[in-house]
């Protein structure tokens, strides 16, 4: 057994010298092969945390929205100010903040760009931008916090001014990691998005913080049996519901992109070990 082994690891050694070039072309194949599905699952699962990165960074217990909406990409989520004082006046509510999600294109040195706008109140830190690096995040009307990001890439500074479909905002704020793959964040008042999205008073949503969180469940029923039209989910729920958006969409595709790297990682190894005149059988080939 030993003479055997020695003679076939003398042999591969030989291979190798022999044919350099093959051997360095199939060790890069493979490479390749490992490479990218480990790169393309690394990506997935960055994608994943940073599509929902404004729930997550939201310190709320729950979220509400109009009845028959699940997450921010399905319909659209209309709460009257009438439900939300309502849903205020809860027995174990602390705080029911109303929010208003914008999509916002801004024209910049001659490009359009796309920016997402979520409104938050200075008094509370439900929806509010986290990570503020310069400025401030206690606006005053027609403000807004900007992703660094998004300044970075438009050499933007603290006091330049962006238009925001018609409306004209002065950066008052730098925020870090604001941003998805997708798309990029920015933060207004709550006033000036209900102007922007013509909801008068009405909100998007509600950010939920209770007084106890081993109560939610029932909380979150209560809000259900108490107010007309209005479903409400805790926030990991919530989370769910918008992260069934991306494994909907996009798992397929980033699968089936793992799926070929496989092939090709199984098509060239058994040339591999050929190669290399290791006697090694692989399903679907000979050697």
């Amino acid at each position: 057994m030993v003479r055997y082994n020695q003679s076939v690891f003398t042999l591969a050694l030989k291979n190798l010298w022999q044919e350099r070039v093959k051997f360095i072309l199939s060790i890069g194949g493979v490479s390749f092969a490992i490479v990218l599905m480990v790169v393309l699952l690394g990506v997935y699962e960055g994608f994943k945390g940073q599509f929902v990165i404004n729930i997550t960074k939201n310190p709320a217990h729950a979220f509400v929205v109009q009845e028959g909406i699940r997450d921010f990409f399905h319909g659209v989520s209309i709460i009257p100010e009438e439900t939300g004082n309502k849903i205020k006046n809860i027995d174990g509510i602390l705080e029911a903040i109303p929010m208003v999600g914008v999509r916002a294109i801004i024209d910049l040195n001659d490009k359009k760009w796309d920016l997402l706008l979520f409104s938050f109140v200075n008094d509370s830190t439900l929806g509010a931008p986290w990570n503020v690096v310069e400025g401030t995040d206690q606006l005053s009307e027609n403000e807004m916090v900007v992703d660094q990001r998004f300044m970075n890439n438009n050499n933007l500074t603290l006091g330049d001014k962006l238009n925001a479909n018609g409306q004209e905002f002065t950066i008052a704020g730098i925020a870090k990691d604001a941003s998805s793959i997708l798309t990029s964040f920015a933060f207004i008042r709550l006033e000036d998005a209900q102007r922007l999205s013509k909801l008068g008073n009405a909100a998007g949503f509600y950010s939920i913080r209770v007084t106890d969180a081993t109560k939610l469940d029932d909380i979150i029923a209560t809000i259900e049996n108490e107010t007309e039209g209005l479903n409400a989910f805790s926030k990991q729920e919530f989370i769910d519901n918008n992260m069934a958006e991306i494994e909907e969409g996009y798992l397929p595709i980033v699968s089936a992109m793992v799926v070929i790297a496989f092939i090709v990682g199984v098509a060239i190894i058994p040339d591999f070990c050929r190669f290399l005149g290791l006697g090694v059988k692989f399903p679907f080939t000979t050697v």
